[in-house]
């Protein structure tokens, strides 16, 4: 990780912007935090808790890179400000979708790890694809009004 903020310190635009950004998203207020409070967490934890984790370990990990991407290419705010939205939706879709293919592939009943809350513990096979839906949702609204996004719209439509 030391070796890629270095790389990223070396950019010749919006470096310290750059830097600034992926050290929050992965440092102990992002990823490092996310993932403290899911190594402890119990199975009496709300949906609220799991969806703080989500967001700190993937979200802000998606919004890093996305950020990363938009700073270099001159992004505008409004830009920037829908693309981070998208991140912070589709990296808890991907974690709602990870949960549900974890509980398929564990067992019929789609129980994975009884020691965990996740979506599917909460919410049922069913109810955790409606909240996939719904996130993918929101990551397809937060692109909708961003030119030259319509191949992430193409993508979202197979989904």
């Amino acid at each position: 990780m030391t070796l890629g903020l270095q790389w990223l310190a070396e950019l010749p635009n919006h470096a310290s912007d750059i830097v600034a950004y992926v050290s929050q998203a992965v440092g102990p207020n992002g990823m490092v935090y996310g993932q403290y409070l899911d190594v402890r967490s119990e199975t009496d934890q709300s949906i609220q808790d799991i969806a703080k984790i989500h967001h700190l370990k993937t979200s802000r990990l998606f919004q890093a890179s996305l950020y990363t991407g938009l700073k270099l290419s001159e992004a505008t705010a409004d830009e920037i400000s829908s693309t981070l939205r998208f991140g912070d939706a589709f990296g808890l879709a991907f974690q709602i979708f990870d949960d549900l293919d974890d509980a398929k592939q564990s067992s019929p009943e789609g129980h994975d790890d009884q020691d965990k809350t996740t979506y599917v513990s909460v919410y049922g096979i069913d109810g955790a694809q409606s909240h996939l839906t719904e996130e993918i949702s929101k990551a397809r609204l937060a692109l909708i009004d961003m030119s030259g996004c319509d191949y992430l719209l193409d993508f979202f439509r197979l989904l």
